[in-house]
């Protein structure tokens, strides 16, 4: 059950979402050899400009767009 200082956290919430993304970007990545065509329609973005989008939002490291 929720109560409020669990709800009042939102910060948590936020870090636990990005952790997810990064978690699934890496892997839709690896899993295309790091296609970024690929890796964007497996995780059903519309297009790899999305995926970078997301990447740098989410600091995937490990990308070419890391530096």
């Amino acid at each position: 059950m929720l109560d409020y200082e669990s709800v009042r956290n939102y910060s948590g919430l936020q870090e636990e979402i990005s952790a997810l993304a990064r978690k699934r970007i890496t892997a839709a990545l690896l899993l295309c050899g790091g296609n970024k065509t690929k890796a964007a329609q497996l995780l059903g973005l519309p297009s790899y400009q999305t995926l970078n989008n997301w990447i740098r939002q989410y600091g995937v490291v490990g990308s070419e767009n890391d530096q």
